[in-house]
Order: structure tokens, then sequence, then C-alpha cells
């Protein structure tokens, strides 16, 4: 990814990649993924601390590039 603008590859969303929920706008780490890639195992910080939630795809943002607009508190701590 270039630029903020590039659009999130679907066939970069992995375990390891740091991914914004659109919709909740907080930080995930992907963990897996099911066998069509409609949902993301993601580790993320909820109420009660870090907890592995599920997200769809079409709701995933790449953050890990150098481009992306940043909150600090999004960040895992």
């Amino acid at each position: 990814m270039n630029n903020k603008n590039d659009k999130f590859n679907i066939s970069d969303a992995r375990p390891g990649k740091l991914v914004r929920n659109m919709r909740t706008n907080s930080i995930g780490l992907i963990l897996s993924a099911d066998k069509e890639s409609q949902y993301f195992k993601v580790l993320t910080n909820g109420k009660t601390g870090l907890e592995v939630d599920d997200w769809f795809r079409s709701n995933l943002e790449e953050v890990n590039y150098e481009g992306t607009p940043r909150a600090s508190s999004r960040y895992f701590s």
C-alpha cells in the first residue's frame, strides 16, 4: 500500500495483519479467517480487556502502512 487512498486488498488479509473495523472504529489483529474469507477472527480491545471477535471482511481496512491516519486510543497498550 502506497497511500491512504489505496483500497484494501482482501488477499492481504492474513494472520498477523492489523486492521480497522470501519463500523466500530476499533483496531484488531487478524488471527484467522474462514474458508471463504468472509469472516475473520481478530484480537481486539473490548469492554473487559483483550478479546477475540469475528469481523466481516467488508468492514475491514488495513492500518499497518505508513500513510494511515491514526489516533492514539486505537492502539493496544
